[in-house]
């Protein structure tokens, strides 16, 4: 399960030191069911934790692990 806490990010980020990664896919996407997807349905709740999974947490992952793509030959996120 794909966590967006900090802590969690950290942790992940302690257990790749000084690794090289050559390639980082970094694919999170949620947004409820398909009735949660129309304007007359829409719950802002669950807009934001759409948002900050698709987005900012991604980011924040991209962020830790800068380290380890300046390492790497092959520069691809």
């Amino acid at each position: 399960m794909w966590s967006t806490r900090d802590s969690d990010l950290q942790r992940l980020k302690l257990i790749l030191k000084n690794k090289t990664i050559n390639i980082l896919i970094n694919n999170a996407s949620i947004f409820g069911s398909e009735n949660e997807q129309n304007l007359e349905n829409l719950n802002f709740n669950n807009f934001f934790e759409a948002f900050n999974i698709n987005s900012i947490s991604s980011l924040k992952l991209i962020k830790i692990l800068l380290e380890n793509k300046i390492e790497s030959l092959e520069k691809v996120i």
